[in-house]
């Protein structure tokens, strides 16, 4: 069949139901699992860990780096990448006259729900895909808190400290569970961090999460705002630091409602409330 893909600007021509995909992005990975097409994936990005059975595939490369005389051996029907960075793996893949199709990066949460749509058209699992994103949406409304609307700040680790301006997904996921990001007036993605204008806007609650397996270590997070000038703020004053392991909330795969329920319980038990 075609697909049209908007970021090529052209036509792409798939299988109808394709056998063999390689998918290179961790939550086009988590889409094709949880539509059932996980004995169908083939080959992987080193960081692909949702489901726990994506760990098993051949590891065909990084986020930015694929390893072509593997992709060849593995001889793929389909290779799934999405939009941003992973662009400038395109035209390797394009001289390697690998068949791929992109799937665009959401900046909001129904753009994570449109990314499962969009894959599950692009394998031919449409009815499966609508389903599971369904249930993503109904998941996501369920979301209690019993806290009102709070201030929040929200930083990961990517080779150092990055925080998040509107056009996130994380940015509009925080909200689902009544969190404010204070650098929602920020029109971009993924900023470098300003501590000043952090202390300025003085967070209600302060969210970190890993940008590695490494489980994040509270005292070296608070000695790191302690040399940011960060200790009289009201987050940090309270003990209101939330640590989030790796993936939890920058992986913005199907598994996002379950995520930010996780992300809710940590904040309810740092407030002393529950969930």
């Amino acid at each position: 069949m075609r697909v049209y893909s908007e970021v090529l600007s052209r036509w792409v021509t798939v299988p109808d139901e394709p056998k063999k995909i390689v998918s290179l992005a961790p939550a086009i990975t988590e889409t094709l699992f949880m539509i059932g097409l996980g004995d169908s994936v083939v080959g992987v990005s080193r960081y692909c860990s949702k489901p726990p059975e994506a760990r098993s595939k051949p590891k065909v490369g990084a986020y930015l780096d694929v390893n072509l005389k593997l992709l060849k051996l593995l001889d793929p029907d389909l290779v799934l990448v999405t939009t941003g960075a992973q662009r400038t793996i395109y035209s390797s893949l394009e001289a390697a006259k690998v068949r791929y199709f992109p799937i665009p990066l959401p900046v909001s949460v129904y753009g994570v729900i449109d990314l499962v749509i969009t894959t599950s058209m692009v394998v031919g699992r449409v009815d499966e895909g609508r389903e599971l994103a369904e249930k993503i949406n109904e998941e996501l409304h369920s979301i209690k808190t019993p806290w009102a609307k709070m201030r929040a700040y929200y930083e990961v680790d990517l080779g150092g400290p990055v925080t998040i301006g509107a056009h996130t997904f994380v940015d509009h996921a925080l909200r689902f569970i009544n969190l404010e990001n204070i650098m929602h007036d920020i029109k971009s993605s993924y900023v470098t961090p300003n501590y000043d204008l952090v202390a300025e806007r003085d967070p209600d609650v302060i969210i970190v999460e890993s940008g590695s397996e490494v489980k994040p270590d509270l005292r070296l997070v608070l000695k790191r705002f302690e040399a940011a000038g960060l200790t009289h703020i009201n987050a940090v004053r309270r003990n209101r630091v939330v640590l989030l392991e790796h993936n939890t909330l920058s992986h913005y795969g199907p598994s996002l409602p379950k995520s930010l329920r996780r992300v809710a319980e940590a904040v309810a038990i740092t407030l002393g409330k529950g969930v």
